[in-house]
This record gives structure tokens, sequence and C-alpha cells, in this order.
């Protein structure tokens, strides 16, 4: 009688255990401390530029360069202390 209680009892804890990881947490809006930002990839064609350091090459000149980051640590939010220019193509 004593080994059926505990077994009921252990059943009851693992069923209640498992409802509780079942159930799903609410939605919540992921905290935002800077607006987003966009960056815009220019497409070229018909041939890469030359992946040499030095921003000769004609698609560069028509790509968009974004600045203004800022950095995550050790102050979080803050301007970059580095100058920080990024250009996308493909």
């Amino acid at each position: 009688m004593a080994e059926t209680r505990r077994f009921v009892h252990i059943s009851l804890v693992l069923t209640s255990w498992m409802l509780t990881l079942a159930t799903p947490l609410p939605a919540q809006e992921p905290a935002k401390s800077h607006p987003e930002k966009t960056m815009t990839a220019v497409r070229i064609n018909p041939r890469p530029p030359v992946l040499d350091g030095v921003l000769d090459d004609e698609v560069w000149q028509s790509a968009p360069s974004f600045t203004g980051f800022t950095q995550k640590d050790p102050k979080e939010g803050e301007p970059a202390t580095e100058k920080t220019t990024v250009q996308l193509i493909y």
C-alpha cells in the first residue's frame, strides 16, 4: 500500500512538472535601448572588386557608407571609440 502511494505521489509531481514546462510564457518585447538601423547593399555587376585592401575600385564609389555605430563594451550605447565605416556589396 505504501508503494502505491509513493508511486501515485511521484506520478503527480512529475505530471505537474511536465504541465508547467508545457505552458507557454507570454510573449515579451525585447528591450530596445536604441532604434534599429538598416543598411542597403549594392549589387555589383558584372565583376567584383579586387580584395586587396585598397578601395579604389569603382564599386566602392557607388556603395553608400554607414557610420554612427555604438559600443557594447565597456560602455553600452556610447559612441564607438574607433571610427568604423561599413559598405555592403553583393
